[in-house]
């Protein structure tokens, strides 16, 4: 590719993204003024002898500024990721190329200071911006370094070839040796300016490229605090309403210890009530026991009566009525035992009358086994029957009925 070979620094800040960039305070940012530039200077061996050999070179790198960008980004379109870094670019390839080829004459210019590390500080910039990753731009030098040395390497050739080429004339081994050596010597201190300078980019670069960095740290770190504050504004009143809400909880968690410390002295009350309720029960069941075992008693002794006796056989139907209602009476009792509190009166009128039934039917028992006396009238409703505290006229109107002969009536059993 042939051009033109008029590149300069006026090549750099033309892009259209130079419009979002500015160098001057760039540089300023990073700290990249006239003392700084200085120190680097020195620190990595920079001096003016390597100023002279590199401004012995801008011809050389002007000649060949188009051939090494042709070669520099034939390099770059072989891979994917470096290709996905040009097609961000606002410029053309082509555009791409002649700012290349302005930054290999500018190298050897001779021009080292405040604008020339601006402008490098400007490249760097401008590639970070594309995202660009310094793996990549750092790598590219090596790209570099390929295209620029063989340049080096054919200038020591050409310089050593002209002297040994003149005056060869009685000219000793050991005087050609000595060019030799001399013009390597030489060749080197080139070399080792080249890549001071070179080094002297790279750390322009590598500034650009932190600058970045911390300014992507530092917004995330105000936007972390923005959340922060955010976050904190927007708890702060649930807080206030948990820590209310916790006391809230604590004063009714005392309430319900209170609570329960009351419902268990009155389920100790309550226990208390139902130890002495099945007591009770218990009581009332051994009542009905002594009950049931009292008709039985009287039931036997009506049947005996009446085998021992014809003519008690109307008198023992009424008894067996009477047992009949008895035991209709101790089935009930039964039934109702759960129901203590509403039944025991009933049960104990029922326990009286059946004992007063079995005492009539013991003395109708011994009556029936006297035969050859006559039987006493029963208590009639004139006479009471001794001794019967309840119900007496209700027994006395029953015994009024047995005294009197009656058809036999058929059994309810």
């Amino acid at each position: 590719m042939s051009g033109s070979g008029e590149y300069g620094s006026e090549d750099f800040g033309r892009g259209g993204m130079n419009d979002q960039l500015d160098a001057d305070s760039l540089v300023e940012e990073i700290g990249l003024d006239a003392e700084e530039i200085e120190w680097r200077k020195e620190f990595v061996g920079f001096d003016d002898e390597d100023v002279r050999r590199l401004k012995r070179y801008e011809p050389v790198f002007r000649d060949h500024a188009d051939e090494v960008a042709e070669d520099f980004y034939e390099n770059l379109t072989d891979y994917e990721q470096t290709v996905e870094v040009i097609g961000r670019s606002p410029k053309s390839v082509e555009q791409l190329k002649r700012t290349q080829s302005a930054y290999l004459v500018t190298l050897a210019e001779g021009e080292y200071g405040e604008d020339y590390f601006r402008d490098r500080a400007r490249i760097g910039k401008l590639h970070d911006m594309l995202e660009m990753p310094m793996k990549q731009y750092i790598g590219q030098y090596g790209v570099y370094y390929d295209l620029i040395l063989p340049l080096v390497g054919d200038r020591l050739k050409e310089s050593m070839t002209e002297r040994l080429t003149n005056g060869t004339e009685g000219v000793s081994v050991d005087d050609v040796e000595q060019v030799i050596d001399e013009e390597v010597d030489d060749t080197v201190a080139d070399l080792l300016a080249i890549l001071r300078i070179i080094s002297l980019d790279m750390q322009v670069v590598a500034d650009t490229y932190i600058h970045s960095y911390s300014q992507r740290l530092a917004a995330t770190v105000d936007e972390n605090e923005r959340l922060m504050d955010a976050v904190e504004a927007e708890v702060q009143q649930p807080i206030a309403d948990l820590h209310e809400t916790a006391e809230s909880v604590a004063e009714s968690a005392t309430t319900i210890s209170d609570a329960a410390e009351e419902q268990s002295g009155r389920i100790d009350e309550i226990a208390s009530e139902v130890s002495n309720l099945s007591a009770t029960v218990e009581e009332v069941a051994s009542t009905a026991d002594q009950v049931e075992r009292a008709s039985d008693r009287a039931e036997t002794l009506a049947e005996d009566g009446q085998v021992a006796a014809d003519d008690a056989a109307d008198v023992m139907d009424d008894i067996g009525s009477a047992v009949d209602g008895a035991r209709a009476d101790v089935s009930v009792l039964q039934d109702r035992v759960q129901e203590i509190d509403e039944f025991v009166d009933a049960i104990n009128d029922i326990a009286d009358q059946t004992n007063m039934l079995a005492l009539n039917a013991s003395i109708e028992a011994a009556r029936a086994a006297r035969p050859e006396r006559a039987l006493p009238s029963s208590p009639t409703r004139s006479s009471p029957w001794p001794g019967s505290p309840r119900n007496t006229r209700a027994t006395s109107s029953r015994w009024s009925r047995t005294s009197r002969p009656t058809p036999k009536r058929p059994s309810r059993a």
